[in-house]
């Protein structure tokens, strides 16, 4: 089967999602099942024409004899109707797998949950959500016991969702979320009988029974230096391709202009540190050795020197890999002209553009920006030499913080923004 998600369709980049599409379904003609994991719409805009146009694209695979499963993301949604129509929760065999579809739906009614003994720590987590009048802890509340049930009694199970974990944070992520996020009871990472396939968070990882597929396209310069891969499933395994619809990338600024070879270096340096995170190394004296963390449910150690498993006698280290790790990736390296790339710089200066970047490469990409270093608020407040105590304590001490960092940082403008910030009574 072959897994497509978080499209985020609008009119700018529509044609090259569709083209992207159409050549990979078609570099597997084998393949007969088209997984599409929402979100279809943009984060910003519900663009009519674009959804139509990847209605169209449907249609066209229908027509090739492919079986599409359309699945909801938390954008799909105007009311309470979802801008295709699907089925919400179903269990289907495909390819000889077992797959329970998950999407986020709004409309918990239609779960059909069966009455299922569960652990007393989930138990009480859904009672307790259950007296929430929070309306995504009480969907949290729904979907965990409609899970739940749905998986029990099953050895071998692909379960394919729309959520978050709660209170966990994974490989390459910066945030967590809870249960008003909508959010999964983070034990079901640790059930051995089923293996988990998500969207909804745009860069990939793996994690315990858990693989994270990303987003197809960067949807904001957020998610520079990020790899988008389309997957194949097939036997439990996975192969990664990269998708190259809008990459951006992000560099410091080094000495004489960025060259077409650093691009070149800088990108096989973003593959191999996304890559990283579906795998996780340490050395043998940071575990307790025969004790492992929830970290590593399921587990398996894979070693340098053997198959077996042990530690390696040679590099002392271990590579930890779930049951749901076989993952192969495909060297397909974005073109240049689909690269937007921000240089990191102490001074914006586009007239003297060439000492930053290469003139042969600024014409072959797609943009280009200079984008100042801003100061870190730890760095900031370690230069103003203020408290922790008085800043909590004092606003005369924010005020002087405001002042100093707008000198610090737009000290020919200071006067301009000195005004301004009178004229609110925040100076």
């Amino acid at each position: 089967m072959l897994l497509i998600w978080d499209i985020h369709i609008n009119a700018r980049f529509q044609d090259k999602i569709i083209e992207q599409l159409d050549s990979y379904v078609h570099q597997h003609p084998d393949e007969k099942h088209i997984i599409f994991c929402g979100d279809f719409v943009y984060h910003f805009s519900y663009d009519r024409n674009a959804l139509l146009a990847l209605y169209h694209f449907f249609l066209e695979l229908l027509q090739e004899g492919k079986h599409l499963y359309i699945l909801a993301g938390n954008h799909d949604w105007l009311g309470n109707s979802f801008v295709f129509e699907e089925a919400r929760t179903q269990t289907y065999n495909i390819e000889g797998q077992e797959t329970l579809f998950l999407p986020y739906t709004i409309d918990v009614k239609n779960m059909e949950t069966k009455k299922v003994e569960l652990p007393i720590n989930i138990q009480w987590t859904i009672d307790l959500l259950r007296q929430s009048t929070n309306k995504n802890e009480l969907l949290s509340a729904a979907v965990n016991e409609y899970l739940r049930s749905a998986i029990a009694g099953k050895k071998d199970l692909l379960v394919i969702h729309h959520y978050y974990i709660n209170n966990t944070k994974f490989p390459g992520q910066k945030s967590k979320f809870n249960y008003k996020d909508v959010a999964l009871h983070e034990d079901i990472l640790k059930q051995t009988n089923i293996k988990q396939i998500s969207w909804h968070l745009h860069q990939s990882f793996a994690h315990g029974n858990y693989v994270c597929l990303g987003s197809v396209r960067s949807t904001t310069p957020l998610e520079a230096n990020q790899n988008k891969f389309l997957f194949q499933y097939k036997n439990g395994t996975l192969e990664a391709t990269q998708s190259d619809i809008n990459p951006y990338i992000i560099v410091e600024q080094g000495k004489g202009s960025f060259s077409e070879a650093d691009l070149q270096e800088k990108i096989k340096t973003i593959l191999e540190g996304n890559k990283k995170n579906f795998t996780f190394s340490r050395q043998k004296s940071e575990w307790n050795e025969g004790i492992l963390d929830d970290w590593s449910i399921p587990a398996i150690w894979e070693t340098v020197s053997t198959n077996e498993v042990q530690w390696s006698q040679i590099s002392k280290t271990a590579v930890w890999r779930s049951d749901f790790r076989n993952i192969t990736f495909i060297d397909n390296p974005p073109e240049l002209k689909n690269i937007s790339l921000s240089i990191k710089t102490d001074a914006i200066d586009y007239q003297n553009i060439d000492e930053y970047i290469a003139p042969e490469l600024r014409v072959q990409i797609k943009d280009i920006k200079l984008k100042k270093e801003s100061i870190e608020l730890n760095e900031l407040l370690e230069n103003f030499e203020i408290s922790a105590k008085n800043l909590s304590t004092w606003f005369a001490d924010w005020k002087d913080i405001l002042k100093s960092y707008l000198m610090k940082k737009h000290g020919d403008e200071y006067d301009k923004y000195e005004k301004k910030l009178k004229e609110l009574k925040l100076l």
